[in-house]
């Protein structure tokens, strides 16, 4: 997802000359920065034109079904951390795809009810990783009891 070092992020702190922010603030916003982008990669990954044409796909020759999508994307945001703790940036990231999974079976969406049906796989395999996955701090306990409340609330549990 993402990860720098502390002496590296000390530079985008601005120079401190003076009292001049005026209720701008001083510091660099990182997280906010960070997530911007993770923002702009995750509308375009499971943006229901993208995995319409996934599933449409398959019916001219492709091999790469959504399902398949799916358990990558599912895979690439979670199982690097399911043994160990979450960073702050990755539990941002994870947050992010949980709430566009969920915003997915919304009534209004664009899916039909076969991506639905993948959308709706996705959301339990990751209630069952986050149950049983390693939680060795308090953040990382906190993130992942929030992920599984996301998916509770979403299926009405």
């Amino acid at each position: 997802a993402f990860e720098a070092q502390a002496d590296v992020l000390a530079y985008l702190q601005a120079q401190r000359r003076g009292f001049g922010f005026f209720g701008d603030g001083e510091d660099p916003k990182v997280h906010a920065r960070v997530a911007g982008a993770q923002g702009a990669a995750m509308a375009h990954l499971v943006h229901p034109s993208v995995l319409m044409r996934i599933l449409d796909s398959g019916l001219y020759g492709n091999t790469y079904n959504l399902a398949e999508y799916m358990d990558d994307l599912t895979d690439m945001m979670f199982k690097a951390d399911l043994r160990t703790s979450v960073n702050t940036y990755r539990q941002g990231l994870q947050l992010m795809y949980v709430e566009a999974l969920v915003k997915s079976l919304d009534a209004k969406s664009r899916l039909n009810r076969v991506a639905k049906s993948a959308v709706l796989a996705q959301l339990r395999r990751i209630d069952r990783q986050q149950r049983d996955a390693a939680s060795p701090n308090g953040l990382t306990r906190a993130h992942r009891a929030h992920v599984r409340h996301l998916i509770d609330v979403a299926l009405d549990r």
